[in-house]
């Protein structure tokens, strides 16, 4: 597995990333995160829609589930695309999910970057991708030429899965079993963020000042 690495200023406060594409100018607001401070980014906080993101957009590459094209290109089938995601647990966090899509069918083909979209944000958005244009990144590693399963099954037809495709920007439907696509772990909230020094400190002194009165009730 690998991981975007910069400089250590960057992860002090926000990380600001202005791009522009496909007519979009948007300034997506990500905080970086190195989780165990080993100078290595591991996800980045994303302020606008409350998630975080794995730094690297192909962490399932070369995993037992891995039954793309080859068994080490990260792609996959739907099914198992969402069971890799709900069992990843980098540092023992839980809870990583496939990213969330456009619901509704009104949204299909180009430019399908609204706020319920996930996917379309980075592409879009984040990426300054265009339609056709295909996007790279120096803030995430890994991110793959090819669609990406979203967690929204097509509601016309509950046997295939919502994608977007990141050589292109085309917001389309495959099937789950028959079809596969590359997979990138986010989570709900800022699960990545250490907790201040000077927090554990005042957590720390609160835990011994409650044992203390506990063993002076005991006496």
């Amino acid at each position: 597995m690998t991981h975007a690495k910069l400089p250590r200023k960057l992860l002090h406060g926000l990380l600001a990333v202005t791009l522009t594409g496909a007519g979009f100018s948007a300034e997506a607001a990500l905080q970086a995160r190195d989780h165990n401070s080993d100078t290595v980014i591991d996800g980045y906080y994303d302020t606008v829609l409350n998630i975080t993101w794995w730094a690297d957009a192909n962490a399932a590459a070369g995993s037992t589930l891995d039954d793309g094209f080859i068994t080490d290109d990260g792609f996959m089938s739907w099914q198992n695309a969402a069971d890799w995601v709900a069992a990843f647990k980098p540092f023992g966090i839980t809870g990583w999910r496939l990213p969330n899509i456009d619901v509704s069918s009104s949204c299909a083909g180009y430019l399908c970057n609204s706020s319920a979209n996930e996917l379309g944000q980075m592409y879009y958005t984040y990426l300054g991708g265009a339609p056709n244009s295909g996007v790279s990144s120096p803030l995430f590693s890994g991110i793959r030429n090819g669609q990406y399963w979203s967690n929204q099954w097509y509601l016309p037809d509950p046997e295939q899965a919502i994608t977007l495709n990141f050589s292109d920007g085309y917001q389309d439907a495959d099937f789950k079993i028959d079809a596969v696509g590359a997979v990138w772990a986010v989570a709900n909230g800022d699960v990545l963020a250490v907790p201040e020094p000077g927090a554990m400190v005042l957590f720390s002194v609160g835990l011994l000042a409650v044992l203390a009165m506990r063993r002076h009730q005991r006496r």
